[in-house]
């Protein structure tokens, strides 16, 4: 069944009717009962067909995005086994990492300092340390997840992250430096610091943050623009 919609007398634009319509371009009035319906069977169609292309449009633009992210993730880590999802995690996360150690050596050198602590009565300390993930040796590859939202985000001033705020290049770059050797294997990491975001794993975020953005910067620009104009395309 075709939906029923008002053309303004005046400039001719449709809208739907509510108890009292206004044109939404003119600003012309009138009470619905004194304005005609019209079932516009091939405005409506079209109308149907645009909103089709832009899903389209948007889907596409979703999965370049996607495959953006997990080769930025992949130049923040190249020699590290990290596998890359986007699913929608707790509400109103960004991303999140869990870190699973592969290197043996450092695994052992954690569980060390993990049972020194414990002995000098640091208990905090010592499960940082092993809740991280650090101390416990395994193939598993590393899991770094970014929200579907953070994919369409350019930037938020969301302070949890840090002084570069959230968002798609933020957010990617700080989850990648939580996954990040150079962050996990520094004898002054402190994990148990605020959930492993201390003084170490800032200075890495910052660092990927700002070379990614040299790199991929004006292209992730030229994306969000993209984005928006598909985004317009409600009509």
């Amino acid at each position: 069944m075709s939906l029923p919609y008002i053309k303004c007398p005046k400039c001719n634009e449709r809208s739907s009717p509510s108890n009292y319509w206004t044109c939404p371009s003119c600003g012309y009035s009138e009470s619905k009962e004194s304005v005609l319906l019209e079932e516009n069977k091939d405005y409506e169609e079209q109308r149907n067909k645009n909103w089709d292309n832009r899903d389209e449009e948007l889907r596409k633009w979703i999965g370049e995005q996607q495959n953006l992210c997990k080769k930025i993730i992949k130049d923040c880590l190249p020699n590290q086994k990290v596998e890359v999802s986007f699913k929608e995690p707790i509400e109103g996360e960004w991303g999140y990492t869990l870190y699973y150690e592969n290197d043996l050596i450092w695994a052992n050198k954690n569980t060390q300092k993990a049972l020194s602590l414990l002995t000098q009565g640091k208990i905090s300390e010592a499960l940082g340390i092993s809740d991280y993930g650090l101390t416990e040796y395994t193939n598993e590859p590393t899991k770094i997840n970014i929200s579907p939202h953070t994919l369409q985000t350019k930037h938020s001033t969301n302070t949890r992250y840090g002084s570069r705020g959230a968002g798609f290049l933020p957010t990617t770059t700080h989850e990648s430096s939580h996954a990040s050797y150079l962050v996990t294997h520094d004898p002054r990491f402190q994990p148990w610091i605020n959930e492993g975001h201390d003084d170490k794993w800032r200075e890495i975020a910052i660092k990927f943050h700002d070379k990614m953005l040299i790199k991929y910067g004006k292209e992730i620009e030229e994306r969000f623009k993209k984005l928006a104009e598909i985004e317009k395309k409600e009509k």
